[in-house]
């Protein structure tokens, strides 16, 4: 009896050994250290927050942002002749004029529009140029390559401003990256990564 006391107590010890050192019945159970795979990813928040997503089992990491950009006249028969305007209506909108044609803001908008001026719209050149830009300004600012940003134009208008403001080309983007490993933080644009310093190694039981 004294005998199956003794192999039950010295079981249990075996047990609370195991547990204890890291080790299951099933094998080696290494330890979770930081910087390992099961602390999973998170999206950076600097130099810029960005939002993470779950969609179609797929994380993403996102954040928008507007820019606006001066308005030129380019166009043949109405260049570089831009008047600010001010006003409710149509009478608000900045014009790019004919030549020997005046539209300072208080005179009235007369004339024929497409022949004596015409209004802004959105260039798309213009468009692709800021989007081209701005993302490698993220990149940069990242430290990362520039196939590890994706950009994409979520809307572009022209702002209007009736105050008498100059009137601005107005592009919202959209930029993607990849999710930096946790718990590390984002340092000069790179992830943190911390590891154990030393290893684990299973030690026989006594």
């Amino acid at each position: 009896m004294n005998s199956l006391k003794t192999l039950l107590l010295t079981k249990s010890l075996i047990v609370a050994a195991i547990a204890t050192s890291g080790l299951s019945a099933s094998g080696v159970a290494m330890s979770a250290a930081a910087g390992t795979p099961d602390d999973g990813v998170r999206c950076r928040s600097a130099p810029k927050t960005y939002t993470g997503s779950l969609t179609n089992n797929k994380f993403f990491c996102k954040r928008t942002q507007g820019f606006t950009q001066e308005l030129k006249c380019n166009e043949p028969g109405f260049k570089n002749n831009k008047f600010i305007r001010e006003g409710s209506g149509g009478g608000g909108k900045d014009v790019c004029a004919a030549k020997d044609r005046s539209y300072p803001t208080g005179v009235p908008l007369t004339g024929t529009p497409g022949i004596d001026y015409i209004f802004f719209a959105v260039d798309n050149a213009q468009v692709n140029t800021i989007l081209a830009n701005q993302r490698q300004a993220e990149a940069t600012a990242n430290g990362l390559q520039l196939s590890d940003v994706d950009a994409r134009v979520v809307s572009s208008e022209i702002d209007i401003n009736n105050t008498g403001s100059e009137d601005k080309l107005k592009v919202v983007i959209e930029f993607s990256v990849f999710a930096t490993p946790a718990p590390g933080g984002i340092f000069n644009g790179g992830p943190v990564v911390t590891s154990p310093t030393t290893s684990f190694v299973p030690r026989p039981l006594p």
